[in-house]
């Protein structure tokens, strides 16, 4: 997902003024950052809730009683390790899997999408006028000139 939104960061680093180009790449790059660890944290639980939802329900299905099953799903969802060889795993715990790393994709593109309108409706088009000194900063011109008028 970084690799999708890079083009977008640099172009709202692009439209910063010169003047205030650090900040703007402090800021895209602090933003994604915390996002990509926020994200990953997100789609991770949902991956495995999903995953063990669903597996709990296949246990059921093959004839694990309920109580079990809840332990069992819960046990191999939060696993680290996978058995030797895929062909050892159920085809209904591939097939879990699978569903979960599709809710997972879901969810990807719904944030996609909503980022897509946000950036449609808040973002203006078009390259942003660059600010002159005098806009940056308000009072710097006025105190210079008491400063040229106490000299004198």
């Amino acid at each position: 997902m970084g690799m999708m939104l890079t083009p977008a960061s640099t172009d709202a680093v692009n439209r910063a003024s010169r003047l205030s180009y650090g900040e703007a790449t402090g800021i895209t790059q602090t933003v994604r950052n915390y996002a990509a660890s926020l994200g990953l944290a997100v789609l991770g639980t949902i991956s495995v809730t999903v995953f063990e939802s669903r597996l709990r329900t296949s246990l059921i299905a093959h004839g694990v009683p309920a109580s079990q099953a809840s332990s069992q799903a819960h046990a191999l969802a939060q696993s680290h390790s996978a058995p030797s060889g895929s062909a050892s795993i159920p085809h209904y715990v591939r097939l879990d899997f699978a569903y979960s790393t599709r809710t997972v994709f879901y969810v990807m593109a719904g944030i996609m999408a909503a980022a897509a309108l946000v950036a449609r409706i808040g973002l203006r088009p078009g390259l942003q006028p660059e600010e002159s000194p005098e806009e940056a900063a308000p009072g710097a011109p006025a105190q210079a000139k008491d400063r040229t008028n106490r000299t004198s």
